[in-house]
């Protein structure tokens, strides 16, 4: 009977072992995922302050006075078509889509965070079992 015991104690110890190594290659996939999220989102942030710095460049432009300027096509053609299509709409829909993307980024780090939780929780409660595993295999083999 303490052989048989020992033989299915050592056939779980394996299985444990296996389910630990898969666990922790999904723990390491995640940690990388989440490195490459939190890179992009850097990368992300910073192009959005300089879509506001350009946006806030090209608006004080098309608001400044040119007292020296002849003729009335900066303020007829220039000055509204700048305004209406750069800065309220093309840097705006820029805008929009850097935060949209930031937005989604955030979600899926949140649900990456959330698999890593629970990703560690699995590897230390392998690990749980497999030291008991092997205490249990240590005193088996000692009664033999």
């Amino acid at each position: 009977m303490g052989m048989s015991l020992l033989v299915r104690r050592q056939l779980e110890l394996q299985n444990c072992r296996d389910q630990l190594s898969v666990a922790e290659a999904d723990v390491r996939q995640i940690r990388s995922d989440l490195d490459r999220i939190e890179n992009l989102r850097n990368r992300l942030r910073t192009r959005r302050n300089s879509i506001r710095t350009h946006r806030t460049a090209v608006r004080e432009f098309v608001t400044s006075d040119f007292p020296n300027w002849q003729g009335n096509i900066r303020s007829t053609q220039f000055q509204g078509a700048a305004r209406d299509r750069l800065v309220d709409r093309d840097y705006q829909a820029a805008l929009n889509g850097v935060q949209t993307t930031l937005d989604n980024l955030n979600s899926r780090r949140t649900v990456l965070e959330n698999k890593l939780i629970s990703g560690n929780g699995l590897v230390s409660s392998l690990n749980r079992r497999i030291n008991i595993l092997m205490t249990e295999i240590q005193n088996l083999i000692n009664w033999n």
